[in-house]
């Protein structure tokens, strides 16, 4: 996890892991706009297992997605909004990281899902629904976390 810290400058306050139970995504029914014949099942490596909110050394914010195999270097994707940018992975294109600037605030989920809807990855369309999803039903728990760093 270190080498992710890195990729992204450093210096970031980590807050802890929120364990995901994968199973609840591996359903292709299950996963909010995504449209797989029915009972088809999702690869695991493509489910987050694990998320995490981070506090920059910018006092920006930066949400990170765990998977099963370890984590691969990372490239920042800019977004039509200067202050969000992706991290995907190089050679899975899975999305690593959610980074918001300083300046921004907690997002509301609304902003960034329709940011991340337009982020779609033809090769790894599948892991983008589903780590759109996993952030959506996590969204108030992150926010919660910030009000915590900002109380203590």
């Amino acid at each position: 996890m270190e080498k992710i810290a890195e990729a992204h400058g450093g210096g970031a306050v980590r807050g802890r892991w929120t364990d995901i139970d994968p199973t609840k995504y591996d359903e292709a029914h299950e996963v909010q706009g995504l449209e797989l014949d029915a009972g088809s099942f999702i690869s695991p490596y493509d489910v987050p297992d694990g998320v995490r909110l981070l506090v920059t050394a910018q006092q920006g914010f930066r949400i990170q997605l765990r998977y099963l195999t370890d984590q691969e270097k990372i490239e920042l994707t800019e977004t039509e909004l200067p202050e969000i940018h992706f991290g995907l992975g190089c050679h899975s294109s899975r999305l690593v990281s959610l980074d918001v600037a300083a300046a921004t605030g907690f997002p509301e989920w609304e902003t960034v899902e329709s940011v991340l809807s337009k982020l779609t990855s033809q090769r790894n369309q599948i892991n983008h629904f589903v780590a759109r999803t996993v952030l959506r039903d996590l969204w108030s728990q992150l926010a919660e976390q910030i009000q915590e760093v900002k109380a203590g």
